[in-house]
């Protein structure tokens, strides 16, 4: 059995067959906030920088600055990986944890997914070398996220 399956497999079996009744269903996350990033960090491992780069960012960054070389190509490797793995551990605490516990990730999921839109919103960089579309997907994506995470952490 291939890597992919066995995770495909413990994923559903642990979305699906829980058997722990004492856990509190209020303040569930649901993996919905996991998935916009996950496409961005599946994008990170598997697309050559390349052409992320033509999707993501203007062409002046494209052909200056941001040229792609080695260490930009390791960093966008390790910056994929990593994120597959937050949200991945994410999902499954989310499955397993108590609701006092699904309170402190939805506050920290609505943390992160501020301080994205805000990154998104005020660095220089993202205003000038991110193509206008894109940032303002990830800044309402990340925004939406954050809302949703803060309301789901503040129900009662």
């Amino acid at each position: 059995m291939d890597s992919s399956r066995r995770v495909s497999e413990t994923l559903s079996r642990s979305t699906h067959d829980s058997t722990d009744t004492s856990r509190a269903t209020e303040n569930e996350l649901t993996t919905i906030p996991c998935l916009p990033p996950t496409g961005n960090f599946v994008s990170c491992l598997t697309l050559p920088r390349e052409q992320t780069l033509q999707i993501f960012c203007t062409d002046a960054y494209r052909t200056g600055a941001g040229k792609v070389n080695g260490e930009a190509e390791v960093a966008w490797r390790f910056m994929g990986a990593t994120g597959l793995v937050a949200c991945t551990a994410a999902v499954l605490a989310e499955k397993h944890c108590s609701a006092e516990d699904k309170k402190k990730l939805n506050g920290a999921i609505a943390a992160t997914s501020f301080i994205n839109a805000g990154l998104f919103a005020a660095n220089g960089t993202m205003q000038t070398d991110v193509k206008p579309a894109m940032r303002a997907l990830n800044i309402a994506s990340n925004a939406a996220i954050g809302a949703y995470a803060l309301k789901e952490m503040l129900r009662k």
